[in-house]
């Protein structure tokens, strides 16, 4: 699309939109700055029609507050496997019919979201709501079929069929093997990850998500000789690479946190098989996924977003 294209498109759809939008003559008109948004014809055209613009900063990440729209829409139309173009257009356009106005008028609350500042070049700042995003595709180095998801999901399996690499645009998130978070657990943080062997994978089946809250407190740990709390007991406030030397035993069978996340792992110096713990009381082994004792290392999950 050229700028004559673009002003045309403005000229022929920007106030019929607000018109059935409800927002009548009152509304902020959002653009980024692609050229033809800042060329000297589509300046003119939104003066003359006095249209409000929002400030908003050049070379920004993509901060649209339209994304979870898209995210609805694409959600839907996913869920039809549209077999080629013309219907895929056609199911887009019946989806997006669906999609009531109100949600398309409403501030785009991101469920999850994290919020931050944004500066703009004449000083402005303001706040901005952004999706928390994990991406995960089908085959090596981010190929094939590929899923983006905002939330927790619990069953995964109808998105792809197999997992072998994932990019996590923002937050920390863990990953299981198997729906209704079973099976083997995965923590990853913002980041790439080309194949499976990156997040310390045993095969490439993910089936089931959880975003991890952010915890900007301090971080206790209780840790247990035997279950329902008996035995030697004690107490941690950082990482611990290695049970053995500083427990003085191999297993772990029971555990209260009263502060933050901590990750379990089966063998010393953060390796093994991962279990993600939040706070609360865990009496046995079992509730935190687990089919030993065995932990040889822990740790907290720091990383903020």
């Amino acid at each position: 699309m050229n700028v004559a294209k673009y002003r045309d498109s403005l000229d022929e759809n920007l106030f019929k939109s607000a018109l059935h939008l409800r927002h009548g003559q009152r509304f902020t008109f959002q653009q980024d700055s692609d050229p033809k948004h800042t060329a000297k014809i589509t300046k003119e055209w939104l003066q003359n029609n006095s249209v409000t613009i929002l400030d908003w900063p050049s070379q920004s990440p993509d901060l649209k507050p339209i994304g979870h729209l898209w995210r609805d829409l694409k959600m839907a139309v996913h869920q039809h496997a549209p077999s080629n173009l013309m219907e895929q257009e056609r199911i887009c356009k019946e989806e997006w019919q669906r999609i009531p106005t109100s949600r398309k008028t409403s501030r785009p609350l991101l469920n999850p979201s994290t919020e931050f500042a944004i500066t703009t070049s004449s000083g402005k700042q303001f706040q901005i709501l952004t999706a928390l995003t994990i991406i995960f595709y089908e085959d090596k180095n981010f190929q094939g079929r590929s899923y983006e998801c905002n939330c927790d999901a619990a069953d995964l399996h109808s998105f792809f069929s197999r997992c072998n690499s994932i990019r996590v645009e923002n937050g920390n998130w863990m990953i299981y093997e198997h729906s209704n978070y079973k099976g083997h657990q995965y923590f990853l943080k913002k980041g790439e990850y080309p194949d499976y062997q990156q997040w310390l994978g045993f095969n490439d089946s993910v089936r089931s998500c959880r975003l991890t809250p952010q915890h900007r407190g301090t971080f206790r740990i209780r840790v247990y000789e035997k279950e329902d709390f008996g035995g030697h007991m004690m107490e941690f406030i950082e990482d611990c690479p290695h049970v053995q030397e500083q427990f003085r035993y191999n297993d772990i069978y029971s555990c209260s946190i009263p502060e933050g996340q901590w990750i379990f792992y089966e063998e010393p110096s953060y390796r093994g098989r991962q279990y993600y713990l939040r706070p609360g009381e865990y009496r046995r082994y079992s509730e935190w996924g687990a089919s030993s004792p065995r932990v040889g290392s822990f740790k907290r999950v720091l990383d903020l977003y």
